[in-house]
């Protein structure tokens, strides 16, 4: 007897929220870091003297990069741990 439709391959209301539940997740961090950048000039103005203004924005540009880099990096090890292995060596948008 055939699979309905619904059966095959985990379901294909599982896979829509799965799907939307990572495009919603991906473009609330891509809102968080563009606003960030935006808003940059604001941010080295308030919360870094204000003697140097290329070096307040450089340090604000260089918060930036820290907090891009610590989120990817965080995001890997918390797919290691929540998997309990260290994954299928592929990034998560590859089709492996």
């Amino acid at each position: 007897m055939p699979a309905s439709r619904g059966e095959r391959s985990g379901g294909t209301s599982d896979v829509r929220k799965a799907v939307t539940g990572a495009s919603i997740g991906n473009a609330v961090e891509w809102f968080d870091f563009a606003i960030y950048g935006f808003l940059a000039t604001f941010i080295a103005a308030s919360f870094f003297p204000s003697g140097n203004e290329t070096a307040a924005l450089l340090n604000t540009f260089a918060i930036f990069a820290a907090a891009f880099s610590c989120d990817h990096s965080a995001g890997s090890s918390s797919d290691r741990w929540a998997t309990g292995s260290r994954g299928n060596g592929c990034w998560p948008s590859s089709s492996c």
